[in-house]
């Protein structure tokens, strides 16, 4: 899938962007007739915007060209689930199991967001991990937070099989870092649905536990 360097840019900052290549193309155009000097010139271009998304993006002067700030590292916190589970004649959702440990692994560039939780139960034994798919960032109506919105799929472990779900985060920025809160629904049956609470970073790194 080609790379979209511009999904979280500011409209500035791609106007910005735009113009620069613009120029480029005027000026090889204008001193130069050999063909060499227009593929380095569009190669260079490349080169910087790649340095930009990778590396660059999240430090000043270039943080301000994007529309989300960097949330990348571990948090460490808890998931609590529910199942949709019939009770007499009226349905009602019923708490199922213990609360899961979580790990969140958010790794980001400036064109890329993407989520990985792990799961451990109580006695911090491996459950399970999902990966995120399509994810969504705005923020919330006040515009003091940040929302993430993401489709992902759980791999499953030998007790249940794999499944799909979506997720909505809030991250809440205190002191310079991040806490995570949110809550989640899946399409197993019987459905499942939950909450994600008082996830906090631990650290910067993103290194997948297991």
């Amino acid at each position: 899938m080609p790379k979209n360097y511009f999904t979280y840019y500011k409209y500035p900052a791609v106007i910005f962007i735009v113009a620069i290549i613009l120029l480029a193309i005027y000026l090889t155009n204008q001193y130069s007739n050999h063909y060499g000097y227009s593929i380095l010139g569009f190669g260079s271009i490349a080169l910087l915007l790649e340095i930009i998304d990778r590396y660059l993006w999240k430090y000043p002067p270039f943080s301000w060209m994007f529309t989300v700030k960097d949330f990348s590292g571990t948090y460490k916190g808890e998931q609590l689930g529910y199942r949709l589970q019939p009770i007499g004649k009226k349905g009602k959702c019923k708490e199922f199991d213990t609360k899961l440990l979580l790990t969140m692994i958010i790794h980001q560039t400036g064109s890329k967001i993407i989520i990985n939780s792990f799961y451990y139960d109580a006695a911090k034994k491996k459950s399970s991990k999902s990966n995120s798919e399509i994810i969504g960032v705005r923020l919330t109506k006040d515009r003091q937070h940040y929302e993430i919105i993401y489709n992902y799929f759980n791999e499953g472990n030998e007790r249940w099989n794999g499944y799909y779900g979506t997720t909505v985060l809030k991250l809440i920025e205190v002191k310079k870092t991040f806490k995570i809160s949110g809550h989640y629904y899946t399409n197993r049956k019987p459905q499942t649905h939950g909450k994600l609470l008082d996830l906090t970073l631990e650290n910067k790194k993103t290194i997948h536990p297991f």
